[in-house]
């Protein structure tokens, strides 16, 4: 790689020898900004679309999943997606977003199915022991993984065990440890024990308040609401003893038909896909009075919705490829970028907030920051700075800190104490 005397837009940017702080360039801006944002999954439109969390406007798509379903966040802080017609469990990583490495999958190169029989995936959760369990849709059981590697460690529930047809997105752990699965096929709600897999009972019987083909399962303050796709509702049972409460959302109230996936917000309202009508329904937390709708009909290409799932806003990550010594280069690279983008890259000694022009509400964490370089993002989301750190830094410690122009999303603080 050939050394520039400065950074140019478009190519790789290296900084000059006087690198950390040829500082004097204009004052930027760019820091902690803790937002949230919305994932939707789109059966159909084979996508993961990214939303904004206050706005619901479309932000940009997250991923091409084939049939993509249930999204959880697993204890390593990453997000674990469903690929339903893929029989996959996709990994991405929970700070940037980018993808990783495939969590469960059947590798083809090999004899046998390392995921176990895994067909159909729809909803996972992960258990008390930190393991994934995962509906298998197409023949009735939950399959249990390894919550680091992803190994198929045995089957949890039975083909069929109490009487379950096509286990679904809402597959989850309740307040008691216990595990409840909605069985699609037969209009009701499973329980079975968290620790055994053994069946317990038919917590929500088949068909108990109008309840026909089950989705979702969401536990709050004492209740289970349960996202019935047959009758066009969302119903309310009492979360100890499974018996009906109410009909929390009527059909067509603001719209709704066909709900599957739903999750209360942060603002405490409940929002819910409206799969038929392509959008996201807003619906007060309390009394489930319509608000709004969140997510427009097709906001974002997104056809067939069936899961949504609040997460803190996706940023960039930013690592030094090697310790920072005067006389040698140092590389910073970005990662989790949007391709074709072009990323700022800024330095400081003083650690505060400071407004990021054109970006209201985002700060960065450096309260001096001044500008280092910029580089066009490359197809796999990494950008890179890269320079000679000169002797009169040792002894000195900086701030890094890297904004994504386009969508104002900036990295985590990084300090390089120089030698």
């Amino acid at each position: 790689m050939d050394r520039l005397p400065y950074p140019l837009p478009g190519k790789r940017a290296l900084v000059s020898r006087s690198l950390l702080l040829s500082l004097a360039a204009a004052t930027l801006a760019g820091a902690s900004f803790a937002g949230e944002q919305l994932l939707v999954s789109g059966f159909s439109s084979n996508s993961v679309t990214l939303y904004d969390g206050g706005s619901g406007s479309f932000i940009r798509k997250l991923a091409t999943l084939r049939g993509p379903q249930a999204m959880v966040d697993g204890p390593d802080g990453n997000l674990y997606v469903v690929e339903e017609n893929r029989d996959k469990i996709v990994r991405f990583d929970g700070m940037t977003g980018a993808r990783l490495a495939d969590f469960v999958f059947d590798d083809p190169d090999t004899g046998p199915d390392e995921t176990g029989g895994l067909d159909g995936p729809t909803g996972m959760g992960f258990g008390a022991d930190g393991h994934l369990y995962v509906a298998s849709f197409n023949n009735s059981r939950v399959l249990r993984y390894h919550g680091t590697t992803g190994a198929f460690l045995g089957t949890f529930v039975a083909t069929g065990s109490g009487s379950l047809s096509g286990p679904d997105t809402g597959t989850t752990f309740g307040p008691d440890g216990n595990l409840y699965v909605p069985s699609f096929n037969n209009n009701r709600v499973l329980r079975y024990d968290g620790t055994t897999g053994a069946f317990i009972d038919a917590f929500i019987p088949g068909q108990t308040g109008g309840l026909l083909r089950p989705r979702s399962l969401v536990f709050r303050d004492g209740f289970l609401y349960v996202a019935s796709e047959g009758s066009h509702q969302v119903l309310r049972y009492d979360a100890v003893t499974g018996a009906f409460d109410s009909v929390f959302v009527d059909v067509n109230v603001g719209g709704l038909f066909s709900p599957t996936g739903m999750e209360f917000g942060s603002d405490g309202n409940l929002y819910v896909v409206s799969l038929f009508r392509n959008s996201v329904l807003r619906y007060d937390g309390t009394t489930g009075a319509f608000i709004d709708v969140f997510v427009a009909e097709r906001s974002g290409g997104i056809s067939a919705p069936t899961f949504l799932h609040f997460i803190p806003e996706f940023r960039l990550r930013m690592t030094a490829t090697n310790p920072p010594q005067v006389g040698e280069d140092l590389e910073l690279v970005v990662s989790g970028a949007t391709p074709d983008d072009a990323v700022l890259f800024g330095f400081g000694t003083v650690a505060g907030d400071l407004p990021v022009p054109r970006c209201p509400g985002v700060l960065y964490g450096i309260a001096d920051a001044r500008r280092g370089g910029r580089d066009r993002v490359e197809p796999d989301g990494t950008a890179r700075l890269v320079g000679r750190i000169p002797a009169r830094l040792s002894g000195r410690t900086f701030l890094v800190q890297a904004v994504e122009l386009s969508t104002c999303r900036v990295s985590e603080l990084v300090e390089l104490v120089i030698p």
